[in-house]
């Protein structure tokens, strides 16, 4: 878990603002405007346009009181802390928000208290020295937070600047931060930092967003990481950075209808340690420039079971448009994928923490074409099943390589585009188990097929995870 950095000064430099009677009142309800301009949604309990009035309605605001900023309020001198639960912070009239007068705060919004909403704003952390906006729950340095129930919706973000942490930071040192809603934000992300993190986040929501700004980049559009079950992104638009949607440890997570466009990520959406229930479904990710990470793909999806990859389209030269590896019955199906520098599916690509990586999985009806390689590579893989695949169109006719380390998997379809050089002992008897490959024409054996492990550069590090 990060600290808050600078976030000491700051709060005695709210403190010392607060002794000052002209700065910000600490008692009574001060008097403000009380009606928002109808072009911005929601009912006002305070109108604000500067800095000390932002302040003071903060300090008198209680639960359920809405505070609407009229115009760009700069912030010089203290973070917006917000303790009380129940409060929403929206527009008086539209393109009002919050920005940071350069390297003077931390952040922009400080979330500490449950059940908070920000809302139509342009949150322009540009100058900020940490980033956006942080949520917690738990204890940091010398703060503790009890955030929960946090909802970003319909903000324009500016996240591009010299910060230390994730533009948009929710997280806990807990037991978790129960829900949070981040939907149809417009996020302006720093090609060097992470855009959106939930860390230990329980039930997040990402829905509905354009995080654009990351081509070409090194950075994370958005991190699940440190056991943030249950979340969902799903219908965002993202340009991608270092790679495109990255999760740790993240079970039940659901990737889903959404579009990422890549201009050389290491990877794609990117699943793994603890991936059991993750769904991967009707998501397009397109990259124009070939990715360098050879075990790794435009969807890199490992360690779990009863896991499904269906319905995407991946198209372009990632190194693998699919990477499966060490799942246990799982679906990968009706997925479309072209034009991968080595495979369109690859099972057990990378290490492998299990002595037969892929067990019981089901490859149906997808169609893999104009792979560098293979349509699809089985190793360290038995007892999977590989029905109705289009595997045509892949270079020298190779749709389906069973690689030695592969047995008593079951195979119909056209026979004329598998190797199959299966002869592993599956269940350890002391006999090999072979394939079983039905359909007309007649498969190859012995050819040999490199596997294409060298994976060029330092590895790519999230949060000090290792992406593998």
């Amino acid at each position: 878990m990060k600290p808050l950095t600078h976030a000491v000064p700051v709060l005695l430099a709210l403190t010392a603002a607060c002794q000052e009677q002209s700065a910000v009142p600490t008692a009574g309800r001060p008097l403000f405007a009380t009606a928002a301009a109808n072009t911005c949604p929601a009912h006002a309990t305070f109108v604000v346009s500067d800095e000390g009035s932002l302040l003071s309605a903060i300090a008198a605001a209680q639960p359920h009181d809405t505070i609407a900023l009229n115009g760009m309020v700069e912030m010089t001198f203290a973070d917006v802390f917000v303790e009380t639960d129940n409060l929403t912070f929206t527009c008086a009239t539209l393109g009002s928000g919050i920005r940071a007068a350069p390297a003077t705060i931390s952040w922009l919004f400080v979330v500490l208290s449950k059940h908070v909403t920000v809302e139509h704003l342009t949150l322009d952390a540009t100058n900020t020295l940490n980033g956006g906006v942080v949520a917690f729950n738990g204890v940091e340095g010398p703060f503790t937070g009890f955030a929960e129930d946090i909802r970003l919706v319909g903000n324009h973000v500016l996240c591009a600047g010299q910060h230390v942490e994730a533009c948009v930071s929710l997280r806990t040192d807990a037991d978790g931060l129960q829900r949070a809603l981040l939907s149809g934000n417009s996020l302006e992300a720093d090609p060097n930092q992470t855009t959106i993190e939930l860390i230990g986040v329980i039930n997040g929501r990402v829905e509905g967003n354009t995080i654009e700004g990351g081509l070409g980049g090194v950075a994370d559009p958005v991190d699940f990481i440190a056991g943030s079950a249950g979340g969902r992104f799903t219908g965002n638009s993202v340009q991608c950075g270092g790679l495109c949607v990255f999760a740790d440890g993240s079970p039940g997570l659901v990737v889903g209808a959404n579009q990422f466009q890549s201009a050389g990520s290491s990877t794609g959406i990117h699943l793994q340690t603890g991936t059991d229930g993750d769904s991967v479904v009707g998501n397009t990710v397109v990259t124009t420039v070939p990715s360098f990470a050879m075990g790794l793909g435009g969807i890199r999806l490992r360690d779990g079971a009863n896991t499904v990859v269906a319905d995407n389209i991946v198209r372009g030269p990632w190194a693998n448009s699919i990477a499966v590896t060490d799942l246990t019955g799982g679906d990968v199906e009706r997925n479309s994928v072209t034009g991968a520098a080595l495979y369109g599916i690859r099972l057990a690509s990378g290490a492998s923490f299990i002595p037969v990586s892929m067990t019981g999985n089901r490859f149906l009806t997808n169609r893999a074409t104009g792979a560098g390689i293979a349509g699809v590579l089985a190793r360290l893989a038995c007892g999977n099943t590989f029905v109705g695949n289009n595997l045509q169109g892949n270079v020298g006719n190779l749709g389906l390589v069973f690689d030695a380390s592969s047995g008593a998997n079951t195979y119909a379809g056209d026979r004329s585009v598998v190797v199959d050089n299966g002869a592993f002992d599956c269940n350890g008897d002391g006999l090999n188990d072979p394939n079983i490959i039905s359909g007309p024409g007649m498969a190859r054996h012995g050819l040999g097929v490199g596997v294409g492990e060298a994976v060029g550069g330092a590895p790519h590090m999230v949060h000090g995870i290792v992406v593998k």
